[in-house]
């Protein structure tokens, strides 16, 4: 998942995202031409079913992995498709998950 993470083409922070349904891939995507990772990996699932998506974040110039929490934009497209559960990086290097629902408490920070 992190060598694939280079391929987005964000000059600071390298976001991927992998869409997941019984824990088999069903697509991946990285953030590129200023379009979220979790938009573009659910968008290439094609209307696939999906229940869980993954996502990674790595600062480009250190290549220390970051806060990778979904902004209300990408909280809303998972939503819409009726993820059930998000996984994302922290800033520590582990993963936390919640159910697929906004979270009041960290709008406006963006994933």
């Amino acid at each position: 998942m992190k060598r694939k993470a280079y391929e987005s083409d964000h000059e600071k922070n390298m976001h991927i995202s992998v869409c997941l349904k019984g824990g088999a891939l069903v697509s991946f995507a990285v953030n590129k031409n200023h379009r979220h990772s979790e938009v573009r990996a659910i968008k290439k699932a094609r209307g696939s079913q999906i229940d869980t998506i993954i996502n990674l974040r790595i600062k480009r110039k250190s290549g220390k992995i970051g806060l990778s929490y979904p902004c209300v934009k990408c909280q809303l497209a998972i939503q819409e498709v009726g993820i059930d559960k998000i996984w994302y990086s922290k800033e520590d290097g582990t993963f936390d998950t919640y159910k697929g629902y906004l979270d009041p408490e960290l709008y406006g920070k963006d994933g």
